[in-house]
């Protein structure tokens, strides 16, 4: 629901647009979801006029709404969801069978895709889902893989089903990106053999814990000669058993791992399933969470920097199994009084509030987890722009609805100095038809500058921010927030 204002954005719309309509609404379906760009254009790789994934940074506002009619009455429910893409990660696609192939029941086969840096950049997405469409990608009603860790690759075993135009996705856990191979495959008959299926396929675990992993032996074709498990990978020291060894087909065996004392880090461990000359392994990611063990480095701002933003981006690098981050900002390198304290997710903070201008800084970050909290890194420091932020003392100020009034807002400025930027921020109110309001900036000796002149009409309020290094012109209605360009530099004393 991204609004158009010319000549601000190409139409129809180019993936370099950073403002603007990327997708058109459609009309209502049955369907409770939509793919982005349509699925047709997906599986055949075609473009669409109206529909264009962007290629850069910017976020996308939607709006998705769910009606409904009993034939005498009706009502309807909206819901609003905003996607924020990242030009520092490239495209995310499935880099295997993309050209015709045929697969046989019960194969293991393998399936790439291009990470793209999804598990990093702010994405952060650790895992996904490997599905199979039999329908060359209308549907996908079987799930290969529930969830896997995004590193690239994972073997798959081709299950029961014949077809011509079976299809694979791998997609997010967690997050709505995904990618379709780009070629059908034919599915034959197999011979009777068997699969390993882990659940989870994925274990986590704090120093001195153990943990379970169900082994399902699935039947393929009818197999039903017993399997030997056996596990290959693990780290020296950890022990391992099975609470059923050897295991018949369609049956299952608890995995159990213990004694992980000493170690800390991401494992790839081997689950072997052997019958007679038939072997087949499955993938099972173990981490051990240590964040004691581990050491923060804090990145950016680099320590003893200046000129660093009122409101900086913090960041510093990843320890392996941190669930959150603590993150302090102080005046003072003791920590004993706090501007900033609060937690993220991933390994980057950008400060909400406004710091002091030509100010020193110092900060320091902690990892959380759920075996404990780590150490608090050693702090770096730094020096903020020479910016300030004044906050008006007499608002609200009341706009009468009769009349042409002028209603002035009086900010005393005590500093001196030369302003080279000059920002509006927070402009807001409520009004009916800001149409009839015209703002305009003045200093004391009477210069003045109209920031904005009677705009969008019949709309009513308005919550935005008047910006000299914002690339948006004004949009309407005018309550979102958007940094508008403010289009003139105000020199004076």
């Amino acid at each position: 629901m991204d609004a158009y204002s010319a000549p601000a954005q190409t139409m129809p719309p180019a993936a370099t647009n950073t403002t603007g309509p990327m997708f058109r609404s459609i009309s209502a379906t049955t369907s409770p979801s939509r793919y982005f760009p349509p699925l047709a254009n997906i599986l055949n790789n075609t473009a669409n006029t109206w529909q264009v994934l962007p290629s850069v940074s910017r976020t996308m506002n939607f709006r998705g709404v769910a009606r409904d009619f009993t034939g005498v009455a009706g009502c309807n429910s909206e819901i609003n969801l905003t996607v924020t893409t990242v030009s520092a990660a490239d495209p995310f696609v499935i880099t295997s069978q993309n050209n015709a192939t045929t697969w046989l029941e019960g194969e293991m086969k393998t399936i790439t895709w291009d990470v793209a840096g999804t598990v990093s950049n702010g994405i952060n997405t650790a895992n996904v889902s490997i599905l199979l469409s039999y329908d060359g990608g209308n549907t996908f009603p079987v799930t290969l893989l529930s969830s896997t860790p995004n590193d690239g690759t994972q073997e798959i075993t081709v299950p029961e089903g014949l077809t011509t135009s079976a299809r694979i996705m791998v997609k997010a856990v967690g997050n709505i990106f995904f990618d379709i191979n780009n070629a059908n495959i034919t599915i034959n008959t197999g011979v009777p053999s068997f699969s390993l299926q882990l659940d989870p396929a994925s274990l986590m675990l704090c120093p001195q814990q153990s943990g379970d992993i169900a082994v399902n032996v699935l039947s393929i074709l009818g197999f039903s000669q017993p399997v030997t498990l056996s596990v290959a990978g693990l780290p020296s020291g950890v022990n391992y058993s099975f609470s059923t060894n050897p295991v018949i087909p369609g049956q299952s065996s608890i995995l159990t791992i213990s004694n992980i004392d000493g170690i800390s880090g991401s494992y790839n461990i081997q689950v072997i399933g052997t019958s007679g000359s038939i072997v087949k392994n499955s993938m099972l990611s173990l981490i051990v969470i240590d964040v004691a063990a581990s050491s923060i480095t804090l990145l950016s701002p680099a320590n003893n920097s200046t000129n660093i933003s009122i409101k900086p981006q913090l960041s510093w690098n990843t320890i392996a199994g941190a669930a959150s981050y603590e993150i302090q900002v102080s005046r003072i390198s003791d920590f004993s009084t706090l501007i900033v304290n609060t937690n993220s997710a991933t390994n980057n903070l950008q400060v909400s509030q406004m710091l002091e201008g030509l100010s020193t800084f110092y900060w320091r970050v902690k990892p959380i987890s759920p075996c404990g909290n780590g150490n608090w890194s050693a702090f770096f420091s730094f020096v903020t722009e020479s910016c300030f932020v004044y906050n008006s003392i007499d608002v609200p100020v009341i706009i009468s609805p009769s009349g042409t009034p002028t209603v002035n807002s009086y900010l005393p400025i005590t500093d001196l100095g030369i302003i080279n930027d000059l920002d509006v921020l927070s402009l807001t109110g409520l009004h009916t038809y800001i149409g009839d309001l015209k703002f305009t900036l003045y200093t004391p000796s009477n210069v003045n500058v109209v920031i904005m002149d009677r705009k969008c009409g019949s709309n009513d309020n308005f919550n935005i921010n008047f910006d000299q290094s914002a690339n948006l012109d004004i949009q309407c209605p005018l309550l979102m927030g958007e940094h508008i360009n403010l289009q003139y530099i105000i020199n004076f004393q």
